[in-house]
């Protein structure tokens, strides 16, 4: 298993934990994977081509990634069109 595969592993009880606080009518499951994957992959893109000069907790800053993306109206509805 890869880093990507293994942070995309790691990410699912955040997403989890998240989708119980957040409920969105209309997504499912899958939506929200969907939309957690997309962040991390987007996040991890960035590490690479900047990558951070102090302690970074990709976690951490993932679980606020997503949590704001989540309440945001038009986060949710570009994510649902792709």
């Amino acid at each position: 298993m890869d880093k990507i595969e293994t942070i995309l592993k790691s990410i699912e009880p955040i997403i989890m934990n998240c989708r119980k606080k957040t409920k969105i009518p209309s997504w499912e499951l899958d939506d929200y994977m969907q939309e957690g994957m997309i962040i991390a992959l987007e996040m991890y893109h960035q590490i690479l081509l900047d990558p951070p000069d102090d302690d970074f907790n990709f976690y951490v800053y993932f679980k606020v990634r997503y949590s704001t993306a989540k309440m945001t109206p038009t986060a949710t509805m570009t994510l649902s069109t792709t």
